[in-house]
């Protein structure tokens, strides 16, 4: 923020631009996570109360079915730790091979001209210095990635055990036996509205925990992605190959982890229509009419959808990812025409 300050809007409108706006998400973001932890547990008890007061699934079919998500969390994990050996370690390395041959720091990955010039002197210790600054700009990388992944990779596990939950109750609905006796079919009404008011519980708290971060995510994205391609046009880059390869790969990565996000968020989203259908397909009429009534009135609880949003707004789905993506045109487009 200080180089923004220092460099104003046109100077700084690159990478400075992108480190300050990521700064300003990771803290507020992980601010949010280590207030709301107990409501990640409390998530963990309802998934876990869920399975054991309606049994639907086995054990291994359970596991099967989350098996994919699992997958997904891995192979983001993964992806996230080739991240940083590709936007730290490869580029720190070459500025080490290169100033052991030239003898002098050739740091490829430099800091933005305005937050340089806050560094005096010249020689070895004004490199010692530019280390120093360089190296305490950076500390934020590590925790900042690492803390996304982690929080995406808890979205998308919640959203596909949320799924699953509601496949259940799905499978539930549809192995109702015809011939159960009025008393037995009042039951089997009253377990269900249990099952279904548990669900919905759940859903409130996810939207509780995922709603306020991802609005926030989605709203400053598309100025980071802005600020990172604004940083790599050739008529505005000066910077060496490698620095530019770190910058593509950081486009990439960010772009897949919105895009990612976006994807859990509208699966749950498309889950949440499928408890409305399944009560809507279940034979109600063929109950009695108290129990019917009862029925009635939880199907019309159900016919809206789960949406992760904050107060209506930025909701997480393609619609939110599409709209993000051409005000980030339109933002790049009048930018490069005014600076």
């Amino acid at each position: 923020m200080y180089a923004l300050y220092l460099g104003g809007l046109k100077k700084a409108m690159g990478i400075e631009l992108f480190q300050s706006l990521m700064g300003f998400l990771t803290a507020l973001q992980m601010l949010f996570i280590v207030r709301k932890s107990k409501l990640i547990g409390d998530i963990v008890d309802s998934i876990r109360n869920m399975r054991e007061d309606f049994p639907v699934f086995t054990d291994n079919e359970f596991q099967q079915r989350m098996a994919p998500a699992w997958k997904v969390a891995r192979a983001y994990i993964a992806a996230m730790n080739i991240y940083m050996v590709c936007y730290l370690v490869i580029p720190r390395a070459y500025d080490l091979t290169i100033g052991a041959l030239l003898g002098t720091p050739l740091w490829s990955h430099r800091l933005p001209a305005t937050i340089a010039s806050m560094v005096d002197g010249e020689g070895q210790t004004r490199d010692f210095q530019y280390v120093w600054v360089t190296l305490v700009t950076i500390t934020w990388l590590p925790m900042s990635a690492y803390a996304h992944v982690g929080f995406d990779s808890c979205l998308i596990l919640f959203g596909f055990y949320y799924s699953t939950l509601i496949d259940g109750f799905a499978q539930r609905l549809q192995e109702f036996d015809t011939s159960l006796t009025p008393s037995q079919r009042t039951e089997f009404v009253k377990t269900t509205a249990a099952h279904n008011r548990a669900i919905y519980m759940l859903s409130r708290k996810l939207k509780m925990l995922f709603g306020y971060p991802f609005a926030l995510q989605n709203l400053l994205g598309a100025f980071i992605i802005v600020s990172l391609i604004f940083s790599v046009l050739p008529n505005r880059n000066h910077e060496p190959f490698v620095v530019n390869v770190t910058q593509y790969i950081n486009i990439l990565f960010l772009s897949s982890m919105l895009g990612a996000t976006a994807y859990a968020g509208q699966h749950i989203t498309n889950q949440s229509s499928k408890l409305f259908d399944s009560m809507y397909s279940f034979p109600w009429y063929e109950l009695n009419p108290s129990d019917r009534k009862y029925f009635i009135s939880m199907i019309c609880s159900s016919r809206e959808e789960l949406k992760i949003d904050f107060y209506g707004m930025l909701a997480l789905n393609y619609e939110t990812l599409t709209v993000m993506g051409n005000t980030a045109c339109s933002y790049l487009t009048f930018m490069m025409s005014m600076l």
